[in-house]
C-alpha cells in the first residue's frame, strides 16, 4: 500500500487483466445487443480501463465515451446523469491480442465538447478491448457506449454513372 498523497503504480494492462476494478473477463458488449452503456471511474493518474467487447468483421460501429459535458443529453433514450470526468478519451482499440489498432483513437469529438466518439468498421471479428482514459491526470466517472451502425444506402452513385443533374 502507498503513503498517502504518493501517486500509486499503474500497471500496464495485460489481455485479460485491467489496471484497475474493471474485469475484462465481463464484456460490456456482443454482436446481439443493438446498444449497451457501461459507467465506470477513472480512479487515479494515469488509469487506463479496458473494456471488452466482440465485434463483427465487416460491420460498422460507434463508441461515445461520455464524461461531463454529457450530463443531461440523452442516448438512445438514456439520459447521462452524475458524470464527473472533464475530458474523456477514447485511448486506443486493441485487437484480440492486445495490440492496439492504428488509427482508433478519439479526444474530443468536436470542438463543442471534450467527450470522445470513435466511428469505425471493424476489420477483424472476434474479442476487442477499448480503453477509457483521461486528458491531464483527471479523475472521475464516465460512461462508455457502444452500438452498431446501419448500412447508409447512397442514393446517387460517386462515378460517372450517377443519376443526379444539376441544372445552374
Amino acid at each position: 500500500e502507498n503513503e498517502p498523497g504518493s501517486p500509486s503504480p499503474t500497471p500496464t494492462p495485460a489481455v485479460g487483466e485491467t489496471s484497475d476494478d474493471i474485469q475484462t473477463a465481463s464484456e460490456i458488449y456482443q454482436p446481439s445487443w443493438p446498444f449497451n452503456r457501461f459507467g465506470d471511474t477513472i480512479d487515479t493518474p494515469d488509469d487506463k480501463d479496458w473494456h471488452k467487447v466482440t465485434l463483427e468483421a465487416g460491420i460498422k460501429y460507434q463508441i461515445d465515451l461520455s464524461g461531463a459535458d454529457a450530463n443531461g443529453q440523452i442516448l438512445n433514450g438514456v439520459t447521462s446523469e452524475g458524470l464527473t470526468l472533464e475530458d474523456p478519451i477514447i485511448s486506443a482499440v486493441l485487437d484480440p491480442n492486445g495490440i492496439d489498432i492504428e488509427g482508433l483513437y478519439n479526444d474530443d469529438a468536436s470542438w463543442s465538447t471534450y467527450d470522445s466518439q470513435l466511428i469505425f468498421t471493424a476489420e477483424q471479428g472476434g474479442i476487442h478491448f477499448i480503453e477509457a482514459s483521461t486528458w491531464d491526470d483527471a479523475t472521475g466517472t464516465y460512461s462508455i457506449s457502444i452500438q452498431k451502425l446501419p448500412d447508409i444506402i447512397d442514393d446517387f452513385s460517386s462515378d460517372l454513372n450517377t443519376g443526379s443533374i444539376l441544372t445552374i
